[in-house]
């Protein structure tokens, strides 16, 4: 990659910034986008009519360890380091994800390990509302379905601020392999469990309180829609997860050793101490019955300080947020563009991601739009390896920096 020359050399004010965008359209998608626009009360400063989204998280079927798009560094570290930011501590961290019947996320999972043993595990909605490179906002469960693996380790490092090592798939057999060695759990659950047939019957799975579970049940538990809603459902896995790996770490043994990484990963758990926690979200109004779930950023961020140090090297003043536009046509562009964002030392924060006014842009610009953010636009800059700065005199306060990438990213 090569690295970018000198910013001081090639500044290029603006007294006018404009980035027209193609029509949002009249579907779904685009009365979605006006909701959110809505709710997040943005000012667009730089744009004429816009569309943006989120998404995270997974389908799958099988179990199989996927190459994570956080498997790529970056070389240039050193000159994106300017600025003060100490280098962060690789940890380990692992996606897991579970299938639905419908092929979307019913359990998504972050696992990190800590350098003394023990760790963290981060329980996240699949109604999660996350900004999806290249797709805007989306619901976290669909982004396999989207892009695959890759994608989803993207949006997951983005939406967090961490490096993954890689997204592992488990199906059924996967959990009954991992419970089986300790045999059945005894798990106190916060509500009725139940199941719907096909004919509307309901049948009782679970009272609530106190119940033995087999390891052929654990799946079903875990994946089974909740009385209440989805949240309830997050408290039952924690409550699963909380008795499994006490009974593991009375057993060490007892962690089977050809599940691959996932294998690893729980043994890496019996350490030591293990927090096990609930992503910060906010339940937000959506049509078709469907849960959807706002991320609370502040929280989120705070919570990463303080169960994962060791990878949020977020710097004093947060992280830097961008907005990513397509100057060229490329499809994908903007995933590999935030792949490279992502990593350390900059770990900045995608926003959203779109089209520009054309395809025709050759060179890439990176927009900052306060003298106090040149600094993080540099730094943006030296991670991408190309492009030039551009002040915008026009004010945004949505995001710090807007990259329009150009046709010299590679």
């Amino acid at each position: 990659m090569t690295t970018a020359p000198p910013a001081h050399d090639d500044l290029a004010p603006l007294d006018d910034f404009l980035l027209p965008l193609p029509d949002a359209g009249d579907g779904l998608r685009a009365r979605r986008r006006a909701a959110e626009r809505r709710r997040r009360r943005i000012r667009w400063a730089n744009r004429a009519a816009g569309s943006f989204a989120l998404a995270v998280v997974v389908a799958f079927a099988g179990f199989a360890l996927r190459g994570s798009p956080a498997r790529t560094r970056q070389p240039n570290a050193a000159v994106a380091n300017r600025g003060g930011r100490t280098h962060a501590v690789p940890v380990p961290a692992l996606v897991l994800a579970q299938p639905a019947p419908d092929g979307s996320a019913a359990t998504l999972m972050l696992v990190s390990l800590n350098a003394g043993g023990g760790g963290h595990v981060l329980l996240v909605p699949p109604g999660t509302m996350v900004e999806v490179p290249s797709f805007g906002l989306e619901p976290i469960g669909h982004t396999l379905t989207l892009g695959g693996p890759s994608l989803l380790g993207a949006t997951v490092e983005n939406l967090l601020g961490v490096t993954i090592d890689g997204v592992a798939m488990i199906d059924d057999s996967t959990w009954t392999s991992l419970v089986q060695p300790v045999g059945d759990v005894t798990v106190d659950l916060p509500e009725r469990v139940e199941q719907q047939g096909a004919d509307g019957q309901v049948t009782v799975l679970w009272e609530q309180g106190r119940n033995l579970v087999s390891p052929a049940d654990v799946s079903r538990l875990l994946g089974a829609p909740a009385v209440t809603n989805d949240l309830a459902r997050l408290a039952r896995q924690q409550a699963f997860l909380d008795v499994w790996l006490a009974q593991l770490r009375r057993n060490p043994l007892a962690v089977p050793r050809d599940k691959g990484d996932v294998s690893r990963f729980v043994r890496g758990l019996l350490g030591n101490r293990v927090v096990v926690d609930i992503l910060p979200v906010e339940a937000v109004e959506s049509g078709g019955g469907r849960e959807l779930y706002s991320v609370q950023q502040a929280e989120v961020e705070a919570l990463v300080r303080r169960t994962m140090p060791g990878i949020a090297d977020l710097g004093s003043s947060g992280r830097t947020r961008v907005q990513v536009l397509n100057g060229t046509g490329a499809v994908g562009l903007a995933q590999r563009v935030t792949v490279r964002l992502v990593q350390p030392p900059l770990r900045a924060r995608v926003l959203f991601t779109d089209n520009a006014d054309n395809f025709a842009h050759q060179t890439s610009e990176v927009v900052f739009y306060d003298r106090r953010q040149q600094a993080a636009a540099e730094r943006v800059r030296a991670a991408l390896g190309v492009g030039r700065l551009v002040f915008s005199r026009i004010p945004n306060d949505v995001v710090d920096v807007t990259v329009v990438v150009g046709r010299d990213f590679r």
